[in-house]
């Protein structure tokens, strides 16, 4: 009967722990960062901000304003598989667009890709449009050694890819 009694109390003793959640761990709760419409210098920031798991650990949503974000040239941080518009992507990003477009213009002279996410890196993508991404190759060495994947987005880690849209991105060697 005392054993009975003990196991009882156990047994309420876990379930009010498990209802609780004492000892449970918490799941790690998301850094919103806000961009206003069209500034790329914002878009930027915010990816860097939350790429960086020491000032921003866990999760990351990146919310766009709407309207278009246009990119000219290419980020120094767009990762090691060639040039890219924007941060190369290297931790678990939401990028909520509420209908923007991040835009290459076809006038600009750099070829780069919009996107590149890194070996590690989760990029969701929910609302956007990537449009006008182009690479080529590295003129320093022969093309068959240099081809850059990805007009758009080069995708070394996770992708998703929800209510948005690849448009009109490409590769230099389709002009040919």
């Amino acid at each position: 009967l005392s054993i009975l009694i003990l196991w009882r109390g156990l047994c309420v003793a876990l379930l009010g722990i498990f209802i609780l959640g004492v000892g449970i761990p918490a799941k790690a709760q998301s850094n919103v960062f806000q961009v206003a419409a069209g500034d790329v210098p914002g878009l930027i920031a915010a990816i860097n901000a939350a790429n960086d798991e020491v000032a921003h650990p866990g999760p990351d949503t990146i919310i766009l304003a709407g309207g278009t974000y246009t990119l000219t040239e290419a980020n120094p941080l767009g990762g090691p598989d060639g040039p890219t518009g924007l941060p190369s992507i290297t931790s678990e990003i939401v990028l909520e667009g509420n209908g923007a477009t991040i835009d290459r213009p076809a006038h600009t002279p750099a070829l780069f890709r919009i996107l590149h996410v890194a070996k590690g890196g989760d990029l969701t993508l929910s609302q956007v449009t990537i449009s006008g991404g182009f690479t080529g190759n590295d003129a320093t060495l022969p093309p068959v050694l240099t081809f850059y994947p990805g007009g758009g987005i080069y995708n070394a880690g996770s992708l998703t890819i929800a209510y948005s849209s690849i448009v009109d991105n490409g590769h230099e060697m389709e002009r040919l």
